[in-house]
C-alpha cells in the first residue's frame, strides 16, 4: 500500500480577538486511507501570551496513513476555543486545511470562521459569552450544508509539517527521482513532483521553505547577488578552531590560522580579502524579504569605525607583506526574537601581515528595540551552565531591582581598569587595575590612594542569582553578598607607609550541584566579597629623581568559583 508520513507541530494561532486559547484538532480521510501508526485527534493547551497577540502550543503531530488511492486525501480540521478567567469555554472558530501533497516541509495558514446568529444571539453573547455551534463536526470540511451557514472570519491557526510519500508509483502516481530539490532553498512545484496532478487538490505550499517562526539554533541564510542561497559562516578548514554556519541566537568567536610568505598565500586566499565579506551579500529575513549587509572599516578593537574603501590584497616584495589583509571580522545581528534579525551589519579590521597570521571572527546578537524589555538570554537549564554569564541584581524593601549579567571590575569606576567583561560561571580570573598617584607629601598621597581604591570597594549589586534560570520575583531564589574587610600583618618596612589601604579584592562562589544525580544542577549557595586591607609603602619617596613623577599602584582582583 502507499503510504504518506506525517510529522510536524501545530505552531500556535494569531488573529483572534482575545488570548487564553486552545485548539482541539482532528484529521479526517477517505475510506480507502488507514492509519497504521499515530492519533488522528487530540487537544493542545491553553496558551497566554505575554509578549505579542499570538498564541504558542508547539503541539507534535506525528501520523502515518497507507492508502491504495488519492479519493478522500487527509485534511486537518481545528476548533479553537477561548478559555475565559470565569473557567467558561467559548468557541472562536473552525477552520481546516488539506494535507500537502508533495514531500518536504511546508508551513500551513489555516484560516477560520465561526457561525454568527441573529441579532439576538450577537447581543446574547456579547454578555453572556458562548455563542451558535455546528452540531456536527463533519460540517467543518464538508460543504454540503455549508452554504446554508452565516459566518464571520477569525484568527488563522499556523502548522510546520514534514510530508514524506512512500510507494505511489505502484498505484499510477508516479514520483520524481529527485525529490529533494527543497533541500536546496529552492520552491517546489507540483508538476516537478507528480506526473499525474489531480486539479482539486488545494495547493498548501508556500513560495519558499523558510521558516516563518525564528528558533534558536536556526542557521542563518544569505542571498548572493546572483540570487543564490547559502549558509552565512566561517571559513571551512583545519586551520579554523570552528566550522559550520552562524547559528541564530548563538554568539560565536573562533580563530584561523594563515600562513603568508608569498605572493600565492596572499593575493590567492579568498578568506583574506575584503571581497568575500563584501559581496553585496543580504540576510534573508524570511521567504519574502531581506535586506543588505552594512559594512564598515574598523580598527582592531572595532572602534573608529567607517564605510572607507576596501582594498584588494597586494603582496609587496619590498617588506615581503601582504597589505589590505582582514584579520579581524564582526557580525552584529540585530532581532526581534522569533521574528528573526531586521538588521545587520559587519565590520572588518584591516592590517598588513606576513607569515603566520591569525583571523578573528565575532557573531553578536542584539535585540533590535535595545529596550530593558528584552529577554535576558539565561545562563541555565536551570542550573548555572560551565562558561554562562553569572546574574547580578540589587536587593532593596524585599524587591529585585537591576537584573543583568555580572561584569568585572565591579565599580562604575572602570576607567582605572583596563581589563573589564562579563563573569562567566566555573571561570576563576585574576585581574588588575592601576591607579595613579602624583607625588606630594605622603599624607596627601595616602588620602588620594585611599579615595581611588574606595571606589573599587563598593560593589554595584548586593544580591547574586542562585540558578542560571530563575524565577526573578522569589526573593529565595537570590543569595546576598556578604561583604567583610580582611587586615594583614602590621608592615615593618623602614619605607613610609600608608596604613590600612584596600589593594587586594576577592569575589568568591560556593556552589553545589543539586537535583538528579544522572543530570546534576549547579546552584550558587554561597557568595562573598572580600577586601583585603595591607600597608602600602612609597618607596620612591625621598628621592630626587621621583619628585616630579607619578607613582603606579597596581590593584589586584580575584574571582573564584568552589564547588563543595
Amino acid at each position: 500500500m502507499a503510504e504518506v508520513h506525517v510529522i510536524g507541530q501545530i505552531v500556535g494561532a494569531s488573529g483572534f480577538p482575545t488570548q487564553s486559547l486552545f485548539c482541539k484538532w482532528g484529521l479526517h480521510a477517505g475510506g480507502a486511507w488507514k492509519i497504521i501508526s499515530g492519533v488522528k485527534e487530540g487537544q493542545t493547551q491553553i496558551d497566554i501570551s505575554q509578549f505579542d497577540n499570538k498564541s504558542y502550543w508547539s503541539h507534535p503531530i506525528d501520523v502515518h496513513f497507507a492508502t491504495k488511492g488519492i479519493q478522500g486525501w487527509p485534511k486537518f480540521y481545528f476548533q479553537v476555543w477561548h478559555h475565559d478567567r470565569f473557567g467558561r469555554d467559548e468557541l472562536y472558530g473552525y477552520g481546516f486545511c488539506h494535507i500537502p501533497t508533495t514531500p518536504g516541509i511546508h508551513h500551513l495558514d489555516c484560516p477560520t470562521w465561526r457561525p454568527t446568529g441573529s441579532l439576538f444571539d450577537s447581543v446574547n453573547q456579547f454578555f453572556l459569552g458562548g455563542g451558535p455551534q455546528l452540531r456536527n463536526v463533519n460540517n467543518i470540511f464538508c460543504a454540503n450544508d455549508r452554504f446554508r451557514l452565516l459566518t464571520t472570519s477569525m484568527g488563522t491557526v499556523h502548522l510546520e509539517v514534514g510530508i514524506l510519500l512512500r510507494n505511489f508509483d505502484k498505484y499510477g502516481v508516479e514520483l520524481e527521482e529527485d525529490i529533494s530539490c527543497y533541500m536546496e532553498w529552492a520552491p517546489m512545484k507540483h508538476s516537478n513532483v507528480f506526473k499525474t496532478i489531480q486539479n482539486y487538490f488545494i495547493h498548501s505550499l508556500t513560495l519558499t521553505n523558510f521558516d516563518l517562526i525564528w528558533k534558536i539554533g536556526q542557521p542563518v541564510l544569505a542571498l548572493k547577488s546572483d540570487d543564490h542561497y547559502f549558509l552565512l559562516g566561517f571559513p571551512n578548514g583545519k586551520s579554523c578552531s570552528s566550522t559550520g554556519p552562524i547559528l541564530y541566537l548563538i554568539d560565536t568567536a573562533i580563530t584561523c590560522e594563515h600562513f603568508v610568505n608569498s605572493k600565492e598565500s596572499c593575493e590567492e586566499n579568498i578568506f583574506l580579502n575584503f571581497s568575500i565579506y563584501f559581496n553585496n551579500k543580504k540576510i534573508v529575513e524570511n521567504g519574502t524579504s531581506n535586506h543588505t549587509i552594512d559594512h564598515f572599516q574598523c580598527d582592531k578593537e572595532y572602534n573608529n569605525c567607517n564605510t572607507g574603501d576596501f582594498q584588494p590584497l597586494i603582496y609587496n616584495t619590498t617588506t615581503e607583506m601582504c597589505e589590505n589583509v582582514i584579520t579581524r571580522v564582526k557580525y552584529t545581528f540585530f532581532h526581534n526574537g522569533i521574528h528573526g534579525i531586521v538588521k545587520s551589519d559587519v565590520k572588518l579590521a584591516v592590517e598588513n601581515v606576513k607569515g603566520i597570521t591569525k583571523q578573528h571572527f565575532e557573531v553578536e546578537f542584539k535585540w533590535a528595540n535595545d529596550s530593558t524589555e528584552a529577554i535576558m538570554k539565561k545562563s541555565g537549564n536551570p542550573g548555572y551552565l560551565i562558561g554562562r554569564p553569572v546574574i547580578a541584581a540589587i536587593s532593596t524593601n524585599n524587591s529585585i531591582e537591576n537584573i543583568s549579567v555580572l561584569t568585572f571590575p565591579f565599580s562604575e569606576q572602570t576607567d582605572k581598569c583596563p581589563m573589564s567583561g562579563v563573569v562567566n560561571f566555573g571561570e576563576s580570573l585574576v585581574f588588575s587595575c592601576e591607579v595613579l598617584i602624583p607625588y606630594a607629601n605622603l599624607g596627601a598621597m595616602c588620602d588620594l590612594l585611599r579615595n581611588e581604591t574606595r571606589y573599587l570597594n563598593q560593589l554595584t549589586f548586593n544580591t547574586i542569582g542562585s540558578y542560571g534560570d530563575l524565577n526573578t520575583t522569589n526573593l529565595h531564589n537570590w543569595i546576598p553578598i556578604n561583604s567583610y574587610t580582611k587586615r594583614n600583618k602590621l608592615s615593618t618596612s623602614s619605607f613610609p607607609l600608608c596604613r590600612n589601604v584596600s589593594l587586594v579584592f576577592r569575589l568568591t562562589f560556593e556552589y553545589a550541584l543539586t537535583g538528579h544525580r544522572a543530570l546534576p544542577q549547579s546552584k550558587i549557595v554561597a557568595a562573598s566579597f572580600e577586601s583585603v586591607n595591607t600597608d602600602y609603602s612609597f618607596t620612591c619617596i625621598g628621592l630626587k629623581n621621583c619628585r616630579t613623577g607619578i607613582h603606579r599602584v597596581s590593584l589586584r582582583f580575584l574571582i573564584a568559583f568552589i564547588n563543595f
